[in-house]
């Protein structure tokens, strides 16, 4: 669960810089409290994620402003509702057209 959420959180990075919208200040929220901590301390560690956590830091200073939130997976029922309904229509469209 750990290496994914960690990964995740470099992924959103690396897109973020990737779009090249010039964006200055980012949130990255996580909802393991674990991962976010190791993002906003740093310093070495032999944990499994440790290279995941130092290429976020690094990606984290492409933007002036970089924080590391941690949010309970409660917050986001809304946005997975969302996300559900979106992967639904789309389905739906899909099927419609194909």
């Amino acid at each position: 669960m750990f290496v994914a959420e960690a990964l995740a959180c470099v992924q959103g990075l690396q897109l973020g810089l990737d779009l090249d919208l010039e964006f200055t200040a980012v949130e990255v929220e996580g909802e393991a409290l674990l991962v976010v901590k190791k993002l906003q301390m740093g310093g070495e560690d032999k944990s499994e994620i440790y290279e995941y956590i130092k290429d976020g830091q690094c990606l984290s200073k492409g933007f002036q402003t970089c924080m590391f939130k941690y949010g309970h997976r409660s917050m986001n029922e809304v946005a997975h509702l969302l996300a559900t309904k979106g992967l639904k229509n789309g389905e739906q469209r899909f099927m419609r057209n194909g």
